[in-house]
């Protein structure tokens, strides 16, 4: 019995101390609240009693407890100087991706605390079991009900909570509480073991209708509440899309409607806000595009560095993630099991046919099972381009910009292509470009000292030269024709932003059409975009937007000649 209240003495120290190493740095009125005190100390001890009642030895229980709790600790700092982001539950269903891709996860964690947690856990159980006997030898079946009886009553109290009775109680002591889907100040406030639980049992309880524009009474309502700086409520642009989108449908057989190519660019942003010492030619075919197009401008996006299904979303589904509550962090967890109302339906509606081209594996992110879900006819991943298609490690865009032009060639009624690049993705290895682009790999001509800054530039190339391939090929073509592009999300070029303290979130966009009269510049939000697209597309007026809204943006950049 001493061993056991040893055992756990030392666990809830050692957890307490690890506690203060915790980003973002805890409230400093934590303490004084005695629920959260007791639901600090819930975690660790059911961990520790569980692992106790299987195996009845304390110390190896204190110690796979204590490495549990530093591992999360380790991957959420990791994540704070990465992403600016704390951990949160949904983070936990991304580890089959780990598995499948490691590259493009190991390096953010910091592939020394990988190692670091895989031999602290395989000398963790080598000594657990080789050197603590257990307090007591189970050498008849009777002798196992204890542990029987402890599980049936733990997992018996987390099914009523979740499924059962207890469910509706429970959401009121947790909301009672404070979480509110913040999750930096949550954590702060809650602590991060508990903010993870709090989530977990909050996530299914956030219901989004996934009905048509038209019957999201509630969601419009929520979107009353919502403001920017830079275009006002989401509710003025609520009014772009879902009225014009059915005025415009009923006249479908006075105009011919246009093919419509969205490209969900990896981690595009105009990178010469860095500094003036990049070639400003680098984004000639953007700057070209962007002189014609109906609206451009910088883009409010729901994540930095990463989570690119977000954005994705955001884009797709026109909800802004307030509306979202806890499934904002991953929205395709919950809401994309089932039929969810997004651009794609909408368009479908008006009889277009609707296509998803991703060069990368379909299950990532459970695309492949999701898209059909959000409106898309096909999804064509990776298996349709060839391998010699790529530059550096992945698909390069000029390849992609041509499977797009191929579909548009092949489509016989109205086509909507929705396109998410891979090439600018990271992580940057030093030698990632070693056999396409030996230029970024000599030093001297690595921008601010920065070797992955060079070979993002590099493939901002690739991506300026689609972009100029589509606007080109669409011109060709005797029928009306547009291009959607946007960044989901800045790149992670931590020295290189560091460098220029460069800390603005947002990404850029533009959307052009073949025939557009009018040209605009426009701060907006990614949910908030595909509405500005179905108002280009469907509405032909010169202008509906005064002229003293205008929002000038290019002020910003540093420069440029």
């Amino acid at each position: 019995m001493w061993s056991v209240l040893t055992s756990i003495f030392l666990m809830l120290a050692v957890i307490w101390g690890l506690d203060f190493l915790v980003l973002p740095k805890k409230d400093a009125d934590r303490g004084k609240n005695h629920a959260i005190t007791f639901l600090w100390l819930t975690p660790p001890g059911m961990l520790f009693f569980s692992l106790l009642m299987l195996t009845y030895r304390p110390i190896f229980s204190s110690v796979i407890t204590i490495a549990t709790y530093a591992t999360i600790v380790i991957l959420n700092n990791a994540k704070v100087k990465t992403l600016k982001e704390p951990l949160v539950y949904s983070d936990f269903s991304l580890f089959r991706e780990v598995i499948r891709h490691p590259h493009l996860y190991v390096k953010y964690i910091g592939l020394h605390n990988v190692v670091l947690i895989g031999l602290c856990a395989v000398a963790t159980g080598i000594g657990g079991f080789g050197f603590e006997e257990p307090f007591i030898n189970r050498a008849r079946i009777e002798d196992y009900f204890p542990t029987l009886l402890f599980f049936l009553l733990s997992f018996g109290t987390i099914y009523l909570i979740i499924y059962g009775p207890l469910k509706k109680q429970f959401k009121k002591i947790l909301l009672g509480l404070g979480p509110d889907a913040n999750v930096s100040k949550n954590v702060a406030e809650l602590g991060l073991v508990v903010c993870l639980i709090f989530y977990f049992f909050l996530s299914g309880t956030d219901k989004i209708k996934a009905d048509p524009p038209q019957s999201r009474s509630k969601v419009k309502d929520s979107l009353k509440k919502i403001k920017t700086k830079d275009y006002g409520s989401a509710e003025q642009h609520t009014e772009i899309g879902a009225p014009s989108l059915f005025h415009a449908a009923s006249e479908g057989s006075k105009k011919k409607l246009p093919n419509i190519i969205a490209i969900q660019a990896e981690s595009f942003f105009d990178v010469r806000y860095l500094t003036k010492d990049i070639d400003p030619e680098i984004l000639s075919g953007y700057d070209s595009i962007i002189k014609e197009a109906t609206f451009h401008g910088r883009l409010t996006v729901p994540a930095w560095g990463a989570y690119t299904m977000r954005t994705e979303f955001a884009f797709l589904s026109g909800l802004p993630e307030a509306a979202l509550g806890h499934h904002r962090y991953n929205p395709y967890l919950q809401l994309g099991r089932q039929p969810f109302w997004t651009l794609a339906h909408t368009l479908k509606s008006l009889g277009y046919e609707t296509v998803c081209v991703h060069p990368f594996p379909a299950t990532f992110f459970n695309r492949k099972k999701v898209f059909p879900n959000l409106g898309f006819d096909h999804f064509i991943d990776m298996s349709a381009f060839d391998k010699k298609e790529q530059f550096g490690p992945y698909i390069g865009d000029i390849a992609l910009g041509q499977k797009i032009s191929e579909l548009v060639d092949k489509a016989e009624r109205p086509l909507f292509v929705f396109a998410i690049t891979m090439e600018n993705h990271g992580a940057w290895s030093k030698d990632r470009l070693k056999r396409e682009d030996k230029e970024s790999m000599n030093a001297e001509n690595w921008p601010l000292g920065c070797y992955s800054l060079s070979h993002y530039i590099a493939h901002m190339r690739n991506t300026d030269q689609m972009i100029t391939n589509l606007k080109e090929h669409l011109q060709s073509k005797n029928e009306p024709g547009m291009i959607c592009l946007y960044g989901d999300h800045m790149p992670n070029l931590k020295n290189a932003l560091t460098k220029t303290e460069y800390d603005d979130p947002r990404t850029d966009y533009f959307i052009w059409r073949t025939n557009g009269q009018r040209q605009r510049q426009l701060n907006t939000s990614a949910d908030v975009l595909s509405r500005l697209l179905l108002d280009v597309a469907l509405n032909e007026r010169r202008d509906n937007h005064p002229e003293e809204e205008d929002v000038e943006i290019l002020d910003n950049r540093r420069d440029i000649a």
